[in-house]
């Protein structure tokens, strides 16, 4: 039987889940290669870990200059 805390730990899983599923991505669409640093990539993805995504927004915020 689950107590109170697991039961919420459920429900917020399941709520975060569902957001995510809805987020549409913001930046370039995905090609099979980071965006950052070119490494190859499995499809649906733009970039190989959070420092290339932060490195390509900085550089795109910098254009905008």
């Amino acid at each position: 039987m689950s107590d109170i805390l697991d039961q919420a730990d459920e429900a917020s899983d399941a709520f975060f889940r569902a957001a995510l599923s809805t987020k549409k991505p913001e930046g370039p669409k995905p090609d099979g290669y980071c965006h950052a640093c070119d490494t190859p990539l499995g499809d649906g993805w733009r970039f190989c870990d959070a420092d290339c995504a932060r490195d390509w927004e900085h550089e795109q915020s910098r254009e905008g200059c």
